[in-house]
């Protein structure tokens, strides 16, 4: 309700807001400082951002698997491409091309005056492809006809009726290549078409690897081949009469890029933090983050993995493979440099990037985590793992009762039928074949006058199901190996132990048993490359659970809530506050109008009295 100066001419709105305004300082003073933690919280958030992309790029370099890259090089291209996959086998060979790939093509020998022409008078065509005859309904047998029920047919074939400048003629093409798009044309013809004619004759691609007498010859329905050399694809795409080269190696441009993807990542990271901790002297403006511990220690942690040694790489230093700080901090990559180091040694480059261990005894390492630190680790085996194994049917071959035997590992299962004539080894046989049939990793062999089924793999993921009576199921059931690293129980799988992710120095550190040592068996001096150390660092910054950033976040997130606590009371209390005020000044206006319509009163009345006091005396006068 407005109470501006009905009676006293004051501006009581005016005074009203301006005394408001002098209640709302301590409140504007907490939305100040809630805007300032919010700010700081976006600037850390925004810094995560930057290390995210850190941490997928050192993700692409950190395991050896990482550095698997190929290039693939053919010295005739024109005549034979070729592609690696990664992890390909490197090398060099050679060979020529035989012949490329071709699709089987016939046409009618004849023309035909026009499209609507009958072709195949009798209504019908046997057309025979991959040995198998079809026979098609063609209608009337115009060549129209015909050629729409070979393309309705789907036979692989594709028929036109083409148009040749001095009549018609039928053209059918197989839709793939290779000695299977050959097909004939059987019967239904009529006679007037001259039969048919090969257009093109469908057969395999062919190359031939080597030149002496051990050359040997390889053959495609398609012009690629996949399968020569594992990861390998070549394309023949023209007849040689000279060898063609191939070679296979590590793409070390590509990798190179990687890296410089890395750094990118880095430095976006580190020039963010730069901003945010900056001071203006100009605008004496303060960065969002000036001062703040967590993003001091993060930057401080970013270097150290960028600058430290790499004690198992050849190379030590990251600089010389071409990663270098600046004296700002920034990263650098001399991408020359890199080429020439991995040139003279990939091994001690590679090295320098990935997580990596030396180890003794009957110790192999298998990988680590980003909580993995740098050390060396004792490792002892309490208990061997064994293989998941059952026998049975050892009373006497041929089984008296003979009947099914059924291996199962899952919903999949493989059934062999012994026959009453069936020797122990004739099972054998018959079980194993209906196993791999079915894709089960289980053998079979015979043991003690009857049979045996193992596991392939060694551990407690290799169990399974065997009925030797094709109902009745036992279970095989194998075991992992038991032991400690660096004297804390490891969990196991197979033959492999891992420190557990609460053990606070090799927590995720992974080793494989040699399955036939008891005891201590070796020792693992693990070391992180600097991609793995860039991995760990970021990761113990923003650790969902206690990184120093997280907490550094929540802690933000904490104190901006409790001022949007404090903020709302504070608005219950301004809004009682201006209700008193302008109760208040209700009541001062009301008052004075009280007082003025008094006054006003009075006034007449003293104003009466004055005008009868002095009619009376007028008369007296008189």
């Amino acid at each position: 309700m407005t109470v501006d100066g009905i009676v006293s001419g004051l501006p009581t709105e005016s005074i009203i807001t301006q005394l408001m305004a002098l209640e709302r300082q301590p409140q504007d003073q907490l939305k100040a400082r809630r805007a300032t933690a919010e700010t700081s919280l976006t600037a850390l958030k925004g810094v995560e951002t930057k290390l995210n992309a850190v941490m997928a790029a050192a993700s692409t370099l950190e395991r050896a698997s990482d550095w698997t890259l190929r290039t693939a090089t053919s010295s005739d291209p024109s005549s034979a491409s070729v592609s690696a996959a990664a992890n390909s086998a490197m090398g060099s060979f050679s060979f020529t091309v035989g012949a490329t790939a071709t699709a089987h093509g016939l046409a009618t020998a004849t023309n035909v005056p026009a499209a609507d022409s009958i072709v195949a008078s009798g209504g019908s065509l046997t057309i025979t492809v991959g040995g198998t005859p079809h026979v098609l309904s063609v209608g009337g047998g115009s060549l129209t006809e015909v050629t729409t029920a070979i393309n309705d047919a789907n036979l692989g074939i594709r028929a036109a009726a083409v148009n040749t400048g001095s009549g018609f003629r039928l053209q059918l093409n197989a839709t793939t290549t290779g000695d299977a798009s050959v097909f004939t044309i059987d019967s239904g013809l009529d006679p007037g078409v001259g039969g048919t004619v090969i257009t093109n004759q469908g057969g395999n691609a062919s190359i031939t690897l080597g030149t002496g007498p051990g050359a040997y010859s390889v053959t495609s329905a398609t012009n690629s081949f996949s399968n020569i050399i594992p990861g390998v694809t070549i394309v023949a795409r023209a007849k040689t009469t000279t060898l063609v080269q191939v070679d296979i190696s590590a793409d070390a441009d590509a990798i190179a890029d990687k890296i410089s993807k890395l750094v990118d990542a880095v430095n976006a990271a580190m020039n963010d933090i730069k901003a945010k901790t900056a001071y203006d002297t100009k605008t004496k403006t303060a960065g969002a983050l000036l001062g703040d511990a967590a993003v001091r220690q993060l930057s401080q942690a970013v270097t150290s993995a960028l600058a430290n040694a790499v004690g198992q790489s050849s190379f030590k230093s990251p600089g010389l493979v071409g990663v270098s700080l600046d004296r700002t901090g920034l990263a650098s990559f001399d991408n020359q440099k890199f080429l020439d180091a991995f040139a003279k040694d990939p091994a001690g480059v590679q090295r320098m990037f990935v997580q990596g261990a030396t180890t003794t005894g009957s110790v192999k390492f298998i990988g680590a985590s980003d909580a993995t630190r740098t050390g060396t680790a004792a490792v002892e085996v309490t208990s061997l793992a064994s293989k998941a194994t059952v026998s049975g049917l050892a009373s006497g071959w041929p089984l008296a009762v003979p009947g099914p035997i059924t291996v199962r590992i899952g919903q999949r299962t493989a059934t062999y039928n012994v026959t009453p004539t069936d020797t122990a080894a004739d099972a054998v046989v018959g079980l194993q074949a209906a196993i791999d049939a079915a894709g089960l990793a289980v053998d079979v062999t015979e043991s003690g006058g009857g049979l045996q089924a193992a596991a392939r793999s060694v551990g407690s993921a290799g169990g399974f199901d065997v009925a030797w009576d094709g109902t009745n199921f036992a279970a095989a059931i194998g075991t992992d190996v038991a032991g400690t690293i660096d004297g804390a129980a490891a969990t196991a799988v197979g033959q492999v132990l891992t420190a557990p992710a609460t053990q606070q120095l090799f927590g995720g550190l992974s080793v494989q048993t040699d399955g036939t040592t008891l005891g201590p068996i070796g020792t693992v001096s693990y070391e992180p490359g600097l991609a793995q150390r860039l991995a760990q660092a970021i990761a113990k910054a923003t650790d969902s659970t206690n990184g120093y950033l997280t907490v550094a976040e929540k802690n933000r997130q904490t104190r901006m809530d409790n001022l949007d606590t404090a903020i709302a009371a504070f608005d219950v209390r301004l809004a009682a506050r201006e209700a008193t005020l302008r109760k208040q000044y209700t009541a001062m206006e009301v008052t004075l109008g009280n007082l003025k319509n008094q006054s006003a009163y009075l006034t007449s009345q003293f104003s009466g009295t004055a005008a009868s006091s002095s009619s009376s005396s007028s008369s007296s006068s008189s």
